[in-house]
C-alpha cells in the first residue's frame, strides 16, 4: 500500500473487500496505541467516550 493512501481511503477498501475487521473498544489515546501496536487495523471509540 502506498504511503500516500490516507486511513480513510484504507477503511474505505476493507469495507468494500468484504470479511471481518476486527475493532477493539478504546476510550483514550493510550489505548488507542496500544491498539495500533498490537496490529490491529481498526479501533472503536464511542461518542461518550471522547
Amino acid at each position: 500500500m502506498s504511503e500516500k493512501t490516507s486511513a480513510r481511503q484504507r477503511l474505505r477498501r476493507r469495507l468494500t473487500e468484504g470479511g471481518m475487521i476486527v475493532a477493539p473498544g478504546i476510550y483514550d489515546a493510550y489505548g488507542a496505541r496500544m491498539v495500533q501496536q498490537a496490529g490491529y487495523e481498526a479501533v472503536y471509540m464511542t461518542g461518550n467516550g471522547v
